[in-house]
């Protein structure tokens, strides 16, 4: 499931992404009126994939992980010295 559902995520990435004639490229026109899948895209978008990253992102953020999880009080981003 993890693996599929990857994928579909970076097929949506690179539609976004990319703009190559040999490529479908998603836009913001084509997610509400595509002349070959209509909405389908917006559907899958709204319907699927930001609501199961959604969960993805939230049960990361409020449960101790070893994948996202930062339990120092303070972010350091460079050595000064």
């Amino acid at each position: 499931m993890q693996k599929n559902l990857a994928k579909i995520i970076y097929a949506f990435r690179n539609s976004i992404v990319h703009n190559r004639e040999t490529e479908f490229h998603l836009t913001h026109l084509a997610l509400n009126n595509h002349p070959g899948i209509g909405d389908t895209a917006q559907l899958i978008l709204e319907k699927f994939i930001l609501p199961v990253i959604e969960e993805i992102v939230f049960k990361l953020i409020i449960s101790e992980n070893e994948i996202v999880w930062y339990e120092s009080s303070k972010l350091q981003l460079w050595d000064e010295n």
